[in-house]
């Protein structure tokens, strides 16, 4: 895919995929990334994805066929429109 996704909901859904394949000794109910930036004014924002709307992504995406890059490419794009998610500053390509 050629579409920019924010980095911020792209880490998440890697970090989750890293999580989700694996046995962790606790329950992780939610995935948090923040980024700051420094500036005249601080900026931070963030982007919190849940454990069910991970699964429930998780388990409507196409897997077949396609890397797991285009997997999380598409996980993001579909929590990015369920949650209406709009970013207030552009990721640095």
């Amino acid at each position: 895919m050629s579409v920019s996704f924010p980095g911020k909901v792209l880490q998440a859904m890697k970090t989750w995929l890293y999580i989700y394949k694996r046995e962790t000794p606790f329950e992780i109910v939610a995935v948090h990334v923040l980024f700051s930036r420094k500036g005249v004014i601080a900026q931070i924002q963030q982007c919190v994805v849940t454990k069910t709307d991970f699964v429930e992504i998780y388990d409507k995406v196409n897997k077949d066929g396609v890397s797991e890059s285009e997997w999380i490419e598409r996980m993001s794009e579909m929590w990015i429109e369920k949650n209406n998610y709009k970013q207030w500053w552009a990721d640095p390509e």
